[in-house]
């Protein structure tokens, strides 16, 4: 049974590491997790109640980078709430036309949100440009924080 846990804890992780790109999967909560499920599967021998309250600090903390990030590149470019929106629904959308989509939706549904509000075509393309790095930025963010995670775990159940 121990076995069958942490295959479940490392399928977990992986999933979530996927899904930490894919904004229609909840990735940080998969690495979250399965490495809930690790500490579980030996009786939480190895990995105690302080990492397990470590990892969960850094799995609610990460759940601002998508909003951080992407609010921190449309402010840069003054950009309007309208082309943070449009970039989220841009990256879900871009899902459906595989990596040219994930790269490419939030830029368009950024520039498209603020040419919604009323922009200029120029300020539209910045407002893409920076909504674009803002998603980039937090997936960035939430790969240190998931490894940060990780790391925690793997030298909690070494030590």
């Amino acid at each position: 049974m121990e076995t069958l846990l942490y295959i479940l804890a490392v399928a977990l992780i992986l999933a979530g590491l996927v899904g930490i790109i894919l904004p229609v999967m909840p990735g940080m909560l998969l690495v979250w997790g399965g490495l809930m499920v690790g500490a579980y599967a030996d009786g939480y021998e190895h990995i105690g109640w302080f990492p397990c309250v470590v990892v969960t600090v850094v799995a609610v903390v990460s759940v601002s980078a998508d909003i951080v990030g992407t609010k921190y590149g449309t402010e840069k470019v003054s950009a309007s709430r309208w082309a943070t929106y449009g970039a989220i629904l841009g990256s879900i959308v871009g899902l459906f036309f595989g990596p040219w989509g994930l790269l490419l939706g939030p830029f368009i549904g950024g520039a498209l949100g603020e040419v919604l509000y009323g922009k200029d075509h120029k300020q539209a393309l910045k407002a893409g440009l920076g909504a674009w790095l803002g998603i980039l930025i937090s997936s960035a963010m939430k790969y240190v924080l998931a490894f940060s995670m990780i790391a925690v775990f793997v030298v909690s159940y070494i030590f």
